[in-house]
């Protein structure tokens, strides 16, 4: 009977009793534009070209995507095939990184400069320091670790120089990376209401809505965990005008520069 009593008390306490890793700073009120897989006007999305002309535009965050090399390494990009962006054909975890590196996006997007496939490791190497990094996880399959204990692997040797915050639609990674990791903050990717149940349950440290889903009751409940809310993805004045009144956290956009609060 006592066992059983003590793991209802565990339970309600994990269930009910717990916030995210973030400190309280009742003060800051500023939101932070991420400039989503960079600037792509001139650039392919997801290469070093978009990231810096984001960091020239004024953004000091950096929305990107990575996926996993045959190697087991990161590489910058949103999709698992590179016949969507790219000038070759097949999947990524097909292809170590070497030859991933060589291969040249925009061919589709961005024909008048073509740029090669960046490493996670390249970005960290080559982005400010004081540059926000908000490293997306693709995953094909629920139960998929293995793109996160390589990012954890990373952070053991010491290449992870920013501050930043892993996100993910996938909730088991979430949790994994929460309780079974020491990377430093977590953002779940959420599209649809129904999925909101699970905040309680993996414990994120961030929520990253679609935009859509902002309403006060989300905020309200947000704000009871201490979690932060970044939305995606916010490209007109009306809706960024909404995200400044709910006091969000931040803002992951398309727009061409971070908008201050007097522009809009």
């Amino acid at each position: 009977m006592w066992i059983t009593i003590i793991l209802i008390l565990c339970f309600i306490k994990y269930r009910f009793f717990w916030s995210s890793r973030y400190l309280k700073d009742k003060n800051k009120k500023e939101i932070l534009f991420i400039s989503h897989r960079g600037l792509t006007k001139r650039s392919p999305e997801n290469t070093q070209s978009s990231f810096l002309d984001a960091i020239e535009n004024g953004f000091k965050a950096l929305e990107l995507d990575v996926v996993l090399s045959k190697d087991n390494e990161l590489v910058c990009s949103h999709n698992f095939d590179l016949d969507t962006e790219t000038e070759a054909v097949g999947l990524y975890k097909d292809k170590n990184l070497k030859d991933l590196i060589k291969i040249k996006a925009g061919v589709y997007s961005n024909l008048n400069r073509e740029e090669n496939l960046i490493s996670l490791k390249e970005v960290f190497l080559n982005m400010p320091k004081e540059i926000f990094l908000n490293i997306e996880i693709k995953s094909e399959r629920l139960f998929e670790l293995k793109a996160v204990k390589v990012l954890n692997r990373y952070r053991k040797q010491g290449l992870i120089r920013h501050d930043y915050i892993v996100s993910t639609f996938n909730p088991f990674q979430v949790f994994f990376i929460r309780y079974f990791t020491g990377l430093r903050r977590v953002g779940f990717l959420v599209m649809y209401r129904s999925w909101l149940w699970m905040i309680n349950y993996i414990h994120p440290d961030a929520l990253h809505p679609s935009a859509e889903l902002l309403d006060k009751d989300l905020i309200k409940t947000c704000k009871e965990k201490n979690i932060k809310i970044n939305t995606w993805t916010v490209n007109n004045e009306k809706a960024l005008e909404c995200c400044l009144e709910l006091e969000i956290n931040g803002i992951i956009t398309d727009i061409d520069k971070p908008l201050l609060n007097d522009e809009l």
